[in-house]
């Protein structure tokens, strides 16, 4: 969600000519006429490109030369499909070159491997059939453990396609979901996203807010459930768009973290106890994933439990009792990292956590999905 993430979602990789890493990516030249911000100087790819290669080596030890290669590889993508379709199930779900997913949520995949899904159609009212959206994405929705009766927020909710996963438990004559992004750009789209997965008559129960989402009283103590789908490193992404990979450092993981502290804390304060709070991110390095939770369970002890995943039908658990999604062994699905945080029944509001730097939810890159077909990546 906003992110953010820039993640994974496609991006390309190598231009023609430039320098070429060890990583075997070439340098992208920018768009013409275009020029990065001065604060945002690019390095030398080889230079960047040794420095990230040591630092996830030592991070991912002999795992990481097949990591790195499935983060190279084309993203795979699912249909999610979209149960306010009003033309009954598309030919391309249908066709039988289709199979579904294990998963709560009418999700499917190409049988062939490298087969891609046609954009999808839309009915009489403009309501489109489904969302194409890396499946690890969904993992986080699905540990959110949404009934159809739920207040939902989703903190960081561009470009938008976990917001549609979780259009599909509520039932929105019920239920309501509040969709946050710090940017107006990032929130005009994601109305037009929306807009094309949620009928006319049921909209009142779905809201577009703009707002910073490490600000504590932005939402008040109102959400049974609360998605936090933080601004991240986004590894597939920066390995692929060599560009931003090149303004990476080895201390970048470190405040990213900070960031997403903040918007986590936040985060358990608008929850209205006994509530599910969910992190997730698309990055590789453990102190934007099991660090930022951990930090958390720090700052509220007696109220917030990591809530331990299991019967994931891809994916590791993490020391935490997080769950992590990496592409060399999920059949290249992500990355993709989430934390299902348990808020404790009290009378008692959580107490306002300390600042933690700049935070929260304005750096929400978009991640390449596109609004008119629904295209999204991991995190």
């Amino acid at each position: 969600g906003g992110a953010r993430r820039g993640a994974g979602g496609g991006g390309g990789g190598g231009g023609g000519g430039g320098v070429k890493s060890n990583l075997g990516l070439r340098s992208t030249m920018p768009p013409r006429g275009k020029k990065p911000p001065a604060h945002e100087k690019p390095r030398p790819l080889e230079v960047v490109a040794e420095e990230y290669e040591r630092h996830f080596r030592a991070h991912f030890g002999a795992r990481w030369p097949a990591l790195r290669t499935a983060l190279l590889s084309p993203c795979v993508h699912a249909a999610l499909a979209n149960k306010r379709y009003g033309a009954g199930a598309p030919a391309e779900l249908a066709d039988g070159g289709a199979e579904a997913l294990p998963l709560a949520l009418a999700c499917c995949r190409r049988r062939a491997r490298g087969e891609t899904f046609a954009p999808p159609p839309a009915d009489a009212s403009g309501l489109l059939a489904y969302y194409l959206i890396d499946a690890a994405a969904l993992l986080a929705v699905e540990a959110l453990d949404i009934s159809p009766g739920d207040q939902v927020l989703d903190v960081c909710s561009a470009p938008g396609g976990k917001a549609v996963a979780i259009l599909q438990h509520l039932d929105l004559s019920r239920g309501q979901l509040v969709c946050n992004d710090a940017s107006a750009e990032r929130c005009a789209r994601l109305r037009r996203v929306l807009g094309q997965y949620v009928p006319r008559e049921q909209s009142a129960a779905v809201r577009v807010t703009q707002h910073d989402g490490a600000a504590h009283s932005a939402f008040g103590r109102l959400f049974t459930r609360v998605l936090v789908d933080a601004p991240c490193s986004t590894d597939r992404h920066l390995l692929q768009n060599t560009l931003e990979l090149q303004r990476w450092t080895t201390l970048s993981p470190a405040k990213h973290a900070e960031r997403q502290l903040s918007l986590l804390c936040r985060a358990l304060q608008a929850a209205r106890s006994p509530a599910v709070v969910v992190y997730t991110t698309s990055a590789l390095d453990a102190r934007e994933n099991d660090g930022v939770v951990r930090a958390a369970l720090q700052r509220f002890p007696e109220r917030v439990r990591v809530r331990a995943a299991s019967q994931m039908p891809f994916g590791e658990p993490t020391p935490l009792g997080g769950w992590l999604v990496l592409p060399d062994t999920s059949g290249g699905w992500g990355p993709a990292y989430f934390a299902a945080l348990l808020v404790a029944d009290v009378a008692a509001p959580l107490p306002p956590p300390e600042p933690v730097g700049d935070g929260g939810g304005d750096d929400s890159s978009d991640d390449g999905s596109d609004a008119s077909t629904g295209e999204e990546g991991a995190g």
